[in-house]
C-alpha cells in the first residue's frame, strides 16, 4: 500500500498538492489551454487529503480567524508550491499574478478569480465545481468535494492573503528534494539525468519543444505538454511519460528510436514515485547537438550559402555559348547524352518572343531576323524584347502568380470587402513598372515588405506594399497573418513554414516557436487606403498601403476590423483560441538559416506619412468637391423648379380639377422650410407640427386618382403583365441586390410600387412609355455602369426587349401625383442646396483648424480660436443635414402610405424616427459649449516598429542561403518548362533535390553579383545553347530517350503549352486588335471576350476569373507557385466556338486578304495565314490540304441550302462574310487558331 512505501509522508504531500490545487496549477489560463497538474483520486481516502507541511519549513502560528487558518494551513502552501511558478509578477500566465491579494482580486484575462465573501459567485469556485466551462482542473477529473468545500470556505471567509514570493517555491522544491533522500538524488544524477539528456532533451527542451513539452527543469516538466499532464509526482503508474516509454501509449518514446531497457524504465518509475526531484536544469552536450544537427537536417544543401563553383571543363566546347552550357554539357558527358541541334530560326524566334513578351513575332519581324546574318543577330532581338514595355506585362504576370496577386473580392453587389484590398491594381502596376525598369530583385523585396518604412512619403514605392495588403481578411486576423507568414516564407525562401504552425516541423529543423517568431515581424501591421490626387473619395480610388498600427479590439459594426494585438504568442497546437501567454515572443528567423542578428529599431515617420490628409492636394480636392456639390445642388434645384412648373401647368389644363388643388407654392410659401421657423430656443415639436398641413395634403392628394387616368397597367392584346412577364425575370437576375430588405442604392425591384418609386440615384427605375430613357434599361444594357445584374451574366437581348415592351405599355402617371412628386422634389432640392452651401465653410474651417493643430510653430490661442470656429460651422451644417434627412424620410413615409404592405410603412417610419433623432441632436448642439470639431486629418501612429524592414533586409541579404536560389528556380521554370528544383516552394528536406545543384548555386551567385538584375538572368538563360536547342528528337528510338526519357538533363528543349493569358492576347494581337494601353484599375472579367486589353489587366480573384482564361489553366489566386497544364476538350471548343476567336478569325482573314491583294489566290493566302498564325511556312501537304479546304468551303457557302441551320450560338461580334471565298478563308484562319502548333511553344 501507499503508506508502506519509503518516505510516505513526502509522497502524500505530493499527491495532495497534485489533486487539491491542480486547478491553481493550471494557472487561471483555461482560455489558453495551459496544462494542469492532476492525477486519479478515486483510490484516495478522505483522510489522505489532509494536507501535511514539510518538516523543513517553519510552521506558522495558528490563527484564530478561520479564514487565516485555512490560508496558513492549506491554501498558502498550495499556492506557493504549485501556482507561483506560472503566476508571479513577472510571468503572469493568463494575465494572472498571485503574488499579492490585490493582484488576485484584479484577476487575469478571464476576470476576477474570487469574490471575497461569496464563493458561489467566484469564478474559481464555478470552474472547480464544474458549473462553468471550461471545467477545472483543465482536462482532468473533478476535484473531491472536500477539497472544493475547503476552497469555498476560504473564499467565504474573505479570501485573506499574505505576500508570496518565488523564493518560497524554491524552498519548497529544495525541501521536497531533500526529503526524498540522498538515494533519490543519486538515482537522478547517475541514472535518470543522462537518459533524459541523451534521449529526450533534443525534442523536448532547448530549441525544440515538441507538443509544447519542455523537460529542462522540474517546474517546466510539471507544466506538462499541449496534451496535458506528463508526470504525476509520486504516482508513476498514472504518469503519461511512463506509459509512453513503456510503449503503452502512442506515439511511443523515445520517438522513432529503440525502446529503453526495462532497467532504465524501472529507474524512471522509481524517480517519479519519489517525487521526480531535479538537482539542476538539464544540459545538452555538444555531442547531442551534433546528433540533432545530423538528424534534423541542419546540414541540408538549401540551408547552406550557395557556392559559386568553378566552371566545369567539358569536351564539347564548341557547343558552349555561356557558363550555363558548361554545367549542362558536363551532365551530358557524364551520361553519354548528345544535345540536339539548334532550333530552326523561325521556331527559336517565336519561342523567345513568347517567353519574354508573351506575344509572337510579326511576319515582318520574322523576315528581318532571317535576313540579319550578323553574329549577334539573336542577341539584338533579345535586347530589344527586354527593353519592350510588353516584357513587364509578361513577366509581371509570372511574379503575380508567385506572389498571389488577387483583386479585392467579397460581395461586390453590396460593395463589401472580404479579402485583399481595394485599388490593389496599383501593386500590379508597380510590379510591371519595376520589371521594366529592371529594379533589383532585392529592392523589390524591400519595397513589398517594408515600403512604408523605407520610403514612407513615396506613393510610387508604397504601392508595393499591396503584397501585404493582398492578405487582408475581414473575418480573421489569424488567417490574415497565417497567409502573410506562410506565403512570405514559401514565395521568397522556398520553405514550408506552415508545417511548423501547430508543432515543430516534421522534416526541417524549424521549431514551432520559430514560426511565431517569424509571425512577430508582421504582428503590428495593418492596411489603410490613402487619398490620391483628383479623387477625394477613397472608396472610388486610393492608394492601398500598409502601416504598423496600435493595438485594437475587433469591431462589431461597420467598418468591420479584426483585432490587432501587441504581443505574439505560440498557439498551442496551432489553435488561436489557445495561446501560450506565459512567453511573449519577439521577432526572429529560423536559426537553421543562419545566426544573423537582426537589429530592429523603431522608425520615426514624417508628418505626412502618419497624417496623410494634411497633404495640400487632399484639402484642394475636398474643397473642389464641396464646390461641385453646390453647383450640382443648384442644377438640381433648377431642374426641380422646371419640373414643378410643367406639373402645375399640366394640372391647370385639366378641366375637371379645381384651381385650389394648385399648391401654395404659387404664392412663394414653402411649408416644408423647418429652419425658417426653428431656432435654438424653438420647440422641436412645433417645428414638426408645422409640416403636417403640407404632408397631409400630399397624402390626401394621392387618393384623388382620376378614373380617366388609371395607374394600373393598360391591358390589351399582346400586353406584357408585370406579374407574369417581368417579375420572374427580375427575381431571377436582380433581386439579390435590389430587394426591399437590402436595396442597393435604395432601389428595390421586387414590386411594381418599388420600381415606380425608384432609388436614390436616378429616381423611378422606369419611365412610362419611354423604355429607352428608363434607368433600368440603361443599366441592363450596360449604357450606365455598373451593368446589371451586378456580377452576373448580362440578360439576353430578347429578355431586355420584353421589359422594354412592358415599360412602353405602362400608362403615364396621374398628373396630380406628378405634381406631388415635383413639389416634394423641389422642397428637398432647396434643402440640399442649403446643406451644400453650409458644408463648404464648415470644411474650410475644419481644414484651417487642422493646419493650426499641426503647425511647425504651434500657437495655442490660434488653435483654440480656429477649433471653435470649425466646431460652430460644422454644427450648423449638421443641423441642415439632419433637417434634410428628416424631410427625405417624411416624404418617403407619405409615398408608402398607399402601399398594402404594412411592413414597408414601418420601415419608412424607422427612417423618420432616425432623422428626427438626428435633428434633435443637431438642435441640442446649439446649447452646448464643447469646443470640438471633427478633424479632416486623422493621424496614424507616428512611428513604425521597424520590424518588417529588418526582416526584408534579412531576406534580401546576400548572406541568405535561399532567396537568390528560389528566384533563379522560378525564372528557370518559366524559360525551360521544368525547374531546377522540382518542388518550387519547398527547398527543405521533404522537397526534391536540384537536378543541377552546381548550376543553381552558380546562377544564384551570379544574380547577386549582378545587383539582383533579373534582365541579366533572362539574357543569360535565353542566349545559352541549352535554350536554343530543338524540342523534338524526331526519332522515338533516339539514344538520348533511352538514357533520359524525362529530359531531366536537358539534352533537348521542353515544348510547352501557352499560358492562358498568352493564348488570349495572341489571338487579339494577330488580328491587330490588342490594345497596348498599360495600367489602371482592373477591368471586369465578364467583358474579356469583347474588350481588347491585355489579360493581365482583368479582374482576377478566387471568385472571379475570365471564363476563357480559366479553361486554359490560369493561375489560382490563392496559391500558384507553378501553373498546372491540362489538355481537355473544352480548350479546343473555346478556340473553335468562342466569340473571341470567331470575331478575331474573321478580322484576321479579311486583314490577310487585304494585304496580299485582290488578285492573290488560295496558295498565297495559305502561306500568309500559316506564317502569321503559326509563325512558320506550311509544308507541301499542309498547303495542299488547306487549298482543298478553301475550295470545298467556298463551294459549300455558294448554296445556303446545304448549310446546317443552328437556332443559336455564341457567334461573333461581326457576322461571317457574305462572299463564299472570304468566308472560307475565315474558317481556315479559325481552324489554324485551333491548331496544336498555335498553342504550343516549341
Amino acid at each position: 500500500m501507499l503508506d508502506n512505501r519509503p518516505n510516505a509522508a513526502p509522497l502524500k504531500r505530493y499527491l495532495f498538492r497534485s489533486v487539491v490545487v491542480s486547478v491553481l496549477a493550471t494557472g487561471w489560463s483555461w482560455a489558453q489551454g495551459l496544462t494542469p497538474l492532476s492525477m486519479q483520486t478515486s483510490s484516495l481516502s478522505a483522510g489522505a487529503l489532509v494536507p501535511l507541511r514539510t518538516t523543513s519549513k517553519p510552521t506558522a502560528k495558528p490563527a484564530k480567524d478561520p479564514g487565516a487558518t485555512l490560508l496558513v494551513e492549506h491554501i498558502h502552501p498550495l499556492l506557493e508550491s504549485h501556482c507561483l511558478i506560472c503566476h508571479n509578477s513577472e510571468s503572469k500566465k493568463g494575465g494572472l499574478d498571485l503574488s499579492t491579494r490585490q493582484a488576485l482580486l484584479r484577476g487575469g484575462d478571464s476576470g476576477a478569480a474570487v469574490v471575497p465573501g461569496n464563493a458561489k459567485d467566484s469564478l474559481l469556485y464555478k470552474l472547480i465545481a464544474h458549473e462553468q466551462e471550461p471545467a477545472m482542473p483543465y482536462k482532468a477529473d473533478k476535484l473531491p468535494e472536500q477539497v472544493i468545500a475547503r476552497i469555498a470556505d476560504w473564499i467565504n471567509a474573505g479570501a485573506p492573503f499574505d505576500q508570496l514570493s518565488l523564493s518560497a517555491v524554491s524552498a519548497v522544491n529544495q525541501s521536497e528534494g531533500q526529503a526524498a533522500g540522498n538515494s533519490v538524488s543519486k538515482l537522478f544524477v547517475e541514472q535518470v539525468r543522462p537518459v533524459l539528456e541523451t534521449q529526450c532533451l533534443d525534442c523536448h527542451g532547448g530549441k525544440f519543444k515538441q507538443a509544447g513539452l519542455n523537460i529542462s527543469t522540474r517546474e517546466l516538466l510539471l507544466r506538462g505538454s499541449d496534451n496535458g499532464v506528463v508526470i504525476v509526482p509520486g504516482n508513476a503508474q498514472d504518469s503519461l511519460l511512463v506509459k509512453k516509454i513503456k510503449h503503452e501509449h502512442e506515439p511511443a518514446m523515445p520517438y522513432k528510436r529503440k525502446k529503453l531497457s526495462e532497467k532504465v524504465i524501472a529507474q524512471i518509475v522509481e524517480w517519479i514515485n519519489a517525487g521526480a526531484p531535479y538537482d539542476e536544469p538539464l544540459k545538452m552536450s555538444t555531442s547531442v547537438e551534433q546528433v540533432i544537427s545530423q538528424e534534423n537536417g541542419s546540414d541540408h544543401w538549401a540551408f547552406k550559402a550557395p557556392i559559386r563553383a568553378a566552371l566545369p571543363v567539358v569536351k564539347n566546347r564548341a557547343w558552349v555559348l555561356n557558363p550555363i552550357d558548361t554545367f549542362i554539357a558536363s551532365e551530358h558527358e557524364k551520361r553519354g547524352l548528345k544535345p540536339l541541334p539548334p532550333a530552326d530560326k523561325r521556331v527559336l524566334l517565336r519561342r523567345v518572343y513568347l517567353d519574354l513578351i508573351g506575344l509572337p513575332p510579326t511576319p515582318e519581324e520574322i523576315r528581318a531576323f532571317l535576313s540579319d546574318h550578323s553574329l549577334n543577330a539573336y542577341e539584338k532581338v533579345v535586347n530589344k524584347l527586354l527593353a519592350s514595355p510588353r516584357y513587364g506585362e509578361r513577366w509581371g504576370r509570372h511574379w503575380m502568380d508567385i506572389w498571389r496577386y488577387s483583386d479585392w473580392y467579397g460581395s461586390r453587389e453590396t460593395d463589401e470587402l472580404f479579402n485583399s484590398q481595394r485599388h490593389i491594381w496599383r501593386w500590379r502596376d508597380w510590379i510591371i513598372e519595376s520589371l521594366n525598369q529592371d529594379k533589383g530583385y532585392d529592392r523589390m523585396i524591400m519595397e513589398m515588405l517594408a515600403g512604408d518604412e523605407i520610403a514612407p512619403n513615396d506613393p510610387q514605392v508604397l504601392r508595393a506594399t499591396g503584397y501585404l495588403g493582398r492578405n487582408w481578411h475581414i473575418s480573421s486576423r489569424n488567417v490574415w497573418l497565417q497567409d502573410t507568414v506562410e506565403h512570405t516564407a514559401a514565395g521568397f525562401l522556398g520553405i514550408t513554414l506552415k508545417c511548423a504552425r501547430c508543432h515543430d516541423h516534421k522534416y526541417d529543423p524549424i521549431a514551432q516557436e520559430e514560426y511565431y517568431n517569424f509571425r512577430a515581424f508582421f504582428e503590428p501591421y495593418d492596411v489603410r487606403i490613402d487619398r490620391v490626387p483628383g479623387q477625394p473619395d477613397w472608396t472610388k480610388d486610393g492608394l492601398s498601403r500598409v502601416f504598423d498600427s496600435e493595438p485594437r479590439e475587433a469591431t462589431t459594426a461597420p467598418p468591420f476590423l479584426p483585432a490587432i494585438y501587441r504581443e505574439t504568442y505560440r498557439f498551442i497546437r496551432g489553435d488561436e483560441k489557445d495561446p501560450d501567454r506565459s512567453k511573449p515572443l519577439s521577432p526572429g528567423v529560423p536559426e537553421v538559416l543562419g545566426n544573423h542578428e537582426i537589429k530592429i529599431h523603431p522608425l520615426p515617420l514624417p508628418l505626412e506619412a502618419y497624417n496623410p490628409d494634411l497633404r495640400p492636394f487632399v484639402h484642394q480636392d475636398l474643397i473642389a468637391q464641396a464646390k461641385t456639390e453646390i453647383e450640382r445642388a443648384k442644377a438640381a434645384l433648377a431642374k426641380a423648379n422646371q419640373t414643378l412648373a410643367k406639373a402645375q401647368q399640366r394640372v391647370a389644363e385639366l378641366p375637371f380639377l379645381k384651381k385650389e388643388l394648385i399648391r401654395t407654392s404659387q404664392t412663394g410659401e414653402d411649408p416644408s422650410d423647418v429652419s425658417a421657423r426653428t431656432n435654438s430656443s424653438a420647440s422641436l415639436s412645433e417645428s414638426l407640427l408645422s409640416l403636417r398641413p403640407f404632408l397631409l395634403g400630399m397624402a390626401a392628394k394621392k387618393q384623388l386618382v382620376s378614373p380617366a387616368l388609371p395607374r394600373g397597367e393598360n391591358r390589351g392584346e399582346g400586353t406584357v403583365t408585370f406579374e407574369e412577364g417581368i417579375q420572374p425575370l427580375l427575381e431571377k437576375h436582380c433581386l439579390l441586390c435590389h430587394n426591399s430588405q437590402t436595396p442597393k442604392s435604395e432601389l428595390a425591384l421586387d414590386s411594381l410600387d418599388a420600381i415606380l418609386e425608384g432609388g436614390a440615384l436616378n429616381g423611378p427605375a422606369v419611365i412610362a412609355r419611354k423604355s429607352r430613357q428608363s434607368p433600368l434599361i440603361l443599366y441592363l444594357r450596360g449604357d450606365k455602369k455598373p451593368r446589371m445584374p451586378l456580377g452576373g451574366t448580362p440578360l439576353p437581348e430578347e429578355q431586355i426587349a420584353l421589359i422594354e415592351k412592358w415599360i412602353d405599355q405602362l400608362p403615364e402617371e396621374d398628373p396630380r401625383l406628378t405634381l406631388d412628386r415635383a413639389e416634394a422634389a423641389r422642397a428637398l432640392a432647396e434643402k440640399q442646396l442649403a446643406l451644400a452651401e453650409a458644408n463648404l465653410p464648415a470644411l474650410e474651417a475644419r481644414i484651417a483648424a487642422d493646419k493650426a493643430q499641426y503647425a511647425d510653430s504651434p500657437d495655442p490661442q490660434a488653435q483654440q480660436r480656429l477649433a471653435k470656429l470649425a466646431q460652430k460651422a460644422e454644427r450648423q451644417a449638421n443641423i441642415l443635414k439632419a433637417e434634410t434627412n428628416l424631410l427625405r424620410a417624411q416624404q418617403r413615409l407619405i409615398q408608402a402610405e398607399s402601399k398594402s404592405k404594412p411592413q414597408d410603412e414601418r420601415a419608412k417610419q424607422k427612417n423618420v424616427e432616425a432623422a428626427r433623432k438626428q435633428l434633435e441632436a443637431a438642435v441640442a448642439t446649439l446649447a452646448q459649449s464643447v469646443e470640438t470639431y471633427t478633424p479632416i486629418a486623422k493621424p496614424y501612429p507616428n512611428t513604425s516598429t521597424g520590424r518588417r524592414s529588418a526582416l526584408a533586409g534579412w531576406i534580401a541579404s546576400k548572406q541568405n542561403p535561399l532567396t537568390a536560389r528560389v528566384a533563379i528556380n522560378h525564372m528557370w521554370l518559366r524559360h525551360f518548362g521544368k525547374p531546377l528544383v522540382p518542388t518550387v516552394a519547398n527547398f527543405g528536406k521533404n522537397g526534391r533535390p536540384p537536378t543541377h545543384p552546381e548550376l543553381l548555386d552558380w546562377l544564384a551567385s551570379e544574380l547577386m553579383e549582378k545587383n539582383w538584375s533579373m534582365k541579366a538572368m533572362h539574357r543569360l538563360m535565353v542566349t545559352s545553347s541549352t535554350y536554343r536547342m530543338q524540342s523534338s528528337a524526331g526519332d522515338p528510338k533516339h539514344f538520348n530517350i533511352s538514357v533520359d526519357p524525362e529530359n531531366r538533363y536537358l539534352w533537348r528543349m521542353n515544348p510547352r503549352r501557352m499560358e492562358a493569358e498568352v493564348v488570349r492576347d495572341t489571338v487579339l494581337y494577330l488580328a491587330g486588335q490588342l490594345e497596348t494601353a498599360m495600367g489602371g484599375p482592373e477591368l471586369e472579367e465578364s467583358i474579356g471576350e469583347e474588350s481588347r486589353r491585355r489579360s493581365v489587366y482583368y479582374r482576377h480573384t478566387p471568385e472571379s476569373q475570365m471564363v476563357f482564361l480559366k479553361i486554359f489553366d490560369e493561375a489560382e489566386a490563392t496559391e500558384c507557385y507553378a501553373r498546372k497544364e491540362s489538355i481537355v476538350p473544352q480548350q479546343a471548343l473555346a478556340l473553335a466556338n468562342s466569340k473571341l476567336t470567331l470575331t478575331q478569325a474573321r478580322l484576321l482573314a479579311r486583314h490577310i486578304s487585304d494585304q496580299i491583294g485582290s488578285n492573290a489566290g488560295k496558295a498565297e493566302f495559305v502561306v500568309a495565314a500559316f506564317e502569321i498564325v503559326l509563325g512558320q511556312l506550311p509544308s507541301t501537304q499542309e498547303r495542299a490540304a488547306s487549298e482543298k479546304f478553301l475550295s470545298e468551303q467556298a463551294e459549300l457557302f455558294r448554296d445556303a441550302k446545304k448549310l446546317t441551320p443552328f437556332r443559336s450560338g455564341s457567334g461573333g461580334e461581326i457576322p461571317p462574310a457574305a462572299d463564299p471565298h472570304l468566308r472560307a478563308r475565315e474558317n481556315l484562319v479559325q481552324a489554324l487558331l485551333g491548331h496544336n502548333e498555335f498553342v504550343t511553344i516549341r
